[in-house]
């Protein structure tokens, strides 16, 4: 991950509401997988620094290969990410109305047409300012 990228992560964690962090916490922790320990670790230290160090990250994570360390963030932003979407999907409609598209084109690949029609229509009964956007631009394709 490039520097620019490093700050993008060290920013999104400074961001992140208390309950932004909490549920984050429980969405990795609840996990129980080892590997997930890394990112909360990660978080963690990201999370009580007052500026971004990636040298002092690396050594109190003991992380002796960059790559590792790159990889790490990138999925730790991914995972924040994934939270946030979780955590707003209820609040921004927009958000709703993709993931019901999303959910119509794996029907709709898996063979199953009316199931898809079924989600679509519930993506079109949502309110939102821009779902005439999103409703088209399955039809168009």
């Amino acid at each position: 991950m490039a520097i620019s990228r490093s700050e993008d992560l060290f920013s999104l964690i400074k961001s992140l509401t208390r309950s932004d962090k909490r549920a984050f916490r429980l969405y990795v922790g609840g996990s129980g997988e080892e590997k997930d320990k890394i990112f909360l670790q990660l978080f963690d230290t990201l999370d009580r620094c007052a500026e971004l160090n990636d040298n002092a990250v690396k050594t109190k994570l003991g992380i002796k290969q960059s790559s590792q360390y790159a990889n790490a963030k990138r999925h730790l932003y991914s995972k924040i990410l994934t939270v946030l979407r979780v955590l707003k999907k209820e609040k921004k409609s927009t958000i709703k109305i993709r993931e019901y598209i999303d959910f119509a084109y794996v029907l709709y690949d898996k063979g199953l047409y009316m199931q898809a029609l079924k989600i679509l229509s519930k993506a079109k009964s949502h309110k939102a300012p821009c779902r005439f956007f999103y409703i088209s631009s399955i039809f168009r394709k």
